[in-house]
């Protein structure tokens, strides 16, 4: 299946392997990290791509 932008979500020879409950809430995440004092958050980046292995 193929969004209106033509990017390719899905196909049969190389089925979805990726589980959205498998992680955690990175907004619980990085407010974790801040209260440590490991790290302080400067911008938020978004994916525009995820390129995997060939069929």
């Amino acid at each position: 299946m193929a969004t209106e932008s033509g990017i390719l979500l899905y196909t049969r020879v190389t089925p979805l392997d990726e589980s959205g409950p498998c992680y955690k809430n990175l907004d619980d995440v990085l407010e974790t990290v801040e209260m440590a004092n490991l790290a302080k958050g400067a911008r938020r980046l978004k994916p525009v791509a995820c390129i995997k292995g060939a069929d």
